[in-house]
């Protein structure tokens, strides 16, 4: 009999890394928000300076790209912004302890089982 294939993967853990030092991390506050304020700058001279008025839809069209593509760098920014994981918590037992209405009984899981050609 063969083992099974993830036997031999039961026991990883991911990679410990070292917190970034508090230099570090202000340098990375430092470039973020320079990045940030150049981004909104080159936004305010895009949307009022450079649309092309012989085109004016694919203008407003790559300038709405461009907008996009600066609020996605923002929301990035934002999401690592600080460093850290999530306190580990214990489960909550009841659903008056996991903020659930009704506030009354177990907590309740549904487990869908996909099968193909049933």
């Amino acid at each position: 009999m063969t083992k099974p294939y993830f036997a031999d993967f039961e026991s990883r853990e991911p990679p410990h890394f070292a917190p970034m030092s508090a230099t570090r991390e202000r340098l990375w506050h430092f470039l973020a928000g320079c990045s940030a304020i150049a981004a909104i700058v080159y936004l305010n001279w895009r949307w009022r300076e450079s649309l092309n008025p012989d085109a004016i839809v694919f203008s407003i069209l790559v300038a709405s790209a461009e907008t996009l593509l600066i609020f996605g760098m923002l929301l990035f920014y934002f999401d690592i912004w600080k460093e850290g994981d999530t306190p580990i918590q214990t489960a909550p037992r009841r659903r008056s302890e996991a903020g659930l209405a009704p506030a009354t009984g177990p907590i309740c899981v549904d487990i869908f089982v996909t099968t193909y050609n049933e």
